[in-house]
């Protein structure tokens, strides 16, 4: 029998989360900017595990923003890095959710962070794509592009790549922030971009994914995956991986864009992917996610939520933890997709978790930000 796991956790005067007969629940008001260091208790409503361990999850602290945090935190030197909707980026410090650093940016940052040497890159939805200091949050420059940016940049080889909802990538310099070149693609790009060796990968609303050439971003080839491509692409030296918003996941050869293998059984995808070893894990519109086998797309375990799953998996210590717009955070077993625990917040999640030794740290849609402890029962 599979054991499901409930945790309780603070309420921001929205409406409860439906728990589990007998669950113990603390309900007090967050108001915004402040910080609670709180233990909450997780009650069993099963008896047991398949995979023979339980997991626990616990509330170390949380704040509460203005704007929906959208944005997937970053780890940098005991500080966590994230965007939000109210239209600045924050740093708060790993142990107690105090604010480091705190830099505005216009309108809002869904953009997630990418860190570049001593560097955070931040991008919102003014079109800026803004460099700071990553310790202190000072500006080391600012490049306006044409519209709004979505799109996490990449960075590889002294450049940063921006997707931009004009329907181009830009090429600029990681240093100086000065446009080195653009390409267009057929649509706005939403997801974010990825690299491997010298080359990006550009998905666009246009249904194709684009290989372009770090230096000078020529055009080396093009896949048409078909629809608007929100899933943001996975990518190594021989291969890229993306999801189609009209259903499945395919593998395409670095080289050529030629299909490597595609996967038909998985529903629509508009998420992130992350690959381990030798599995893909995924989540989709339809309220599943997929483990594949790497090499073939054969898949080998699907787990259920309550609604879509735009997030990307994160995979740590045999465990798969992602988020869901049911407004839960899961912890599967990675080997199998059994449910090992799940802890619910007040809104719909479209923030991927970020881990550091066993803290795992995301925000919601309605601007909850949380750092939860999660441990195996049992151990010291």
């Amino acid at each position: 029998m599979s054991q499901r796991m409930q945790t309780t956790t603070l309420s921001d005067n929205r409406a409860p989360t439906p728990r589990s007969e007998g669950a113990q629940e603390v309900s007090r008001p967050l108001e915004q900017g402040t910080t609670e260091e709180v233990a909450l208790d997780i009650v069993p409503v099963a008896d047991e595990s398949t995979s023979g361990e339980t997991v626990v999850m616990s509330v170390r602290w949380e704040r509460l923003f203005a704007g929906g945090v959208t944005s997937s935190p970053v780890i940098s030197n005991n500080l966590v890095i994230f965007g939000t909707r109210d239209g600045n980026a924050y740093a708060l410090d790993v142990r107690s959710g105090r604010e480091a650093w705190k830099v505005t940016a216009s309108e809002g940052v869904g953009a997630s962070p990418v860190l570049a040497g001593n560097a955070a890159l931040l991008a919102d939805y003014q079109g800026n794509v803004i460099s700071v200091d990553q310790t202190t949050g000072t500006q080391l420059w600012r490049t306006k592009l044409p519209q709004k940016i979505t799109s996490t940049p990449a960075v590889n080889g002294g450049e940063v790549v921006v997707g931009c909802h004009d329907g181009n990538a830009y090429g600029l310099s990681l240093e100086t922030g000065r446009r080195l070149w653009e390409i267009a693609t057929g649509g706005l790009i939403w997801a974010s971009i990825a690299a491997s060796r010298d080359q990006f990968y550009v998905p666009s609303y246009d249904g194709s994914i684009y290989a372009v050439a770090g230096g000078n971003g020529a055009l080396r080839w093009k896949h048409i995956v078909g629809g608007q491509i929100s899933s943001s692409p996975w990518a190594d030296d021989d291969r890229v991986i993306i999801g189609s918003s009209r259903g499945g996941v395919i593998a395409l050869s670095a080289v050529d864009g030629k299909v490597m293998w595609r996967s038909a059984s998985v529903g629509a995808v508009n998420s992130s992917l992350n690959v381990v070893g030798n599995r893909v894990y995924v989540g989709s519109s339809d309220g599943h996610i997929y483990c594949l086998k790497a090499g073939t797309g054969e898949e080998i375990w699907k787990f259920a939520t309550g609604a879509e799953v735009l997030s990307r998996p994160l995979v740590v210590g045999g465990h798969v933890i992602v988020s869901s717009y049911d407004k839960k955070v899961y912890c599967l077993d990675a080997e199998s997709g059994t449910e090992l625990a799940v802890f619910p917040t007040g809104a719909k999640i479209y923030s991927s978790p970020a881990n550091l030794d066993g803290t795992i740290f995301f925000g919601n849609n309605e601007g909850q930000f949380y750092c939860i402890q999660y441990i195996e029962k049992g151990a010291s």
